[in-house]
């Protein structure tokens, strides 16, 4: 069984992910998403 200390954890660690993943394109409109990235918008991470 999972602790609650366990579930806090996970859900900052995937709040955090989910803010550093959608950081390169937060502030855009969808046109320009699509303008940027293709008719698909991001569909792969790539690591620096």
């Amino acid at each position: 069984m999972m602790k609650s200390a366990d579930k806090y954890r996970g859900c900052l660690v995937g709040g955090a992910v989910g803010d550093a993943l959608g950081y390169a394109v937060e502030f855009l409109q969808d046109y320009q998403i699509f303008e940027r990235y293709g008719e698909r918008g991001i569909t792969a991470l790539l690591v620096a």
